[in-house]
């Protein structure tokens, strides 16, 4: 029984291991790979494969929490004529405000495209924010929230909004 065991640890189980690392996965890659080149030759171009692609090929998750704790956090010069932090919501000398930072909620195979979720900073439940028309839930970078009712939506940088279509509704809106 000692021998079959000695072959299960040293034998079978890293020889296993490695099929798994070097040959399923990276075969499963490839067949996910061309699964969305054929979704994408019959029409469906907005297809993203990245998280998957990411997860077999062992890519780690990034700590999504870790820039929101970084983003609230005081830097040691922030400081006023006394010498103490200057606290988040709080204005500095120069009139600077450093805001709380929350996360922009995902949707998910069933939410609306045009709206978005903020949960505001002391609140419980999650305010919805309406998109500009030829906007996506997919492009938004962050919102900002200037009152309860106020609010500026700012795309990512790589979206497919052009940067025509962002004039032109911002001419719409300006002229209300």
């Amino acid at each position: 029984m000692a021998f079959f065991k000695w072959i299960w640890e040293n034998v079978l189980k890293p020889a296993g291991s490695f099929a798994a690392k070097y040959l399923v996965k990276p075969g499963v890659a490839l067949l996910v790979i061309a699964i969305a080149i054929l979704l994408a030759m019959l029409g469906w171009k907005e297809l993203k494969i990245g998280g998957i692609l990411g997860k077999l090929l062992g890519r780690k998750d990034p700590d999504q929490g870790m820039t929101v704790e970084t983003a609230n956090s005081i830097p040691p010069g922030r400081i006023d004529d006394k010498g103490n932090l200057i606290p988040l919501g709080s204005s500095d000398s120069k009139g600077d405000t450093q805001v709380q930072v929350v996360k922009v909620e995902g949707g998910g195979l069933f939410s609306d495209p045009n709206v978005v979720k903020v949960t505001p900073p002391g609140a419980d439940k999650p305010i919805t924010v309406p998109l500009p028309s030829g906007v996506k839930a997919d492009d938004v970078s962050h919102v900002i929230l200037i009152s309860p009712t106020v609010s500026a939506v700012v795309v990512k940088d790589n979206t497919g909004v052009s940067k025509q279509t962002v004039d032109d509704l911002l001419k719409k809106y300006a002229a209300k």
